[in-house]
């Protein structure tokens, strides 16, 4: 299996354009899923995830990018 999962481990870091993301902002606008009764994940919220792929600039991150961006637009419009 070639899945991963990336982990944020520094209090803060700086993407490869220079915009910087820290831990506590990003985990004061996470948002809950609810995978089963009682049971929640966190995740970064779309825009700081946007920005989190922005760290390694690799070929897939882009795509995910793309993919991010255009849902972000279409929660937008409503």
């Amino acid at each position: 299996n070639d899945e991963h999962v990336d982990v944020l481990v520094a209090r803060a870091h700086s993407t490869i354009d220079g915009q910087r993301i820290a831990f506590d902002d990003v985990w004061s606008r996470r948002q809950l899923l609810a995978v089963a009764p009682g049971v929640d994940v966190a995740l970064p919220s779309i825009p700081d995830l946007i920005a989190i792929k922005r760290f390694g600039g690799r070929a897939k991150d882009a795509e995910d990018i793309r993919a991010l961006e255009h849902l972000l637009a279409r929660d937008r419009r409503g």
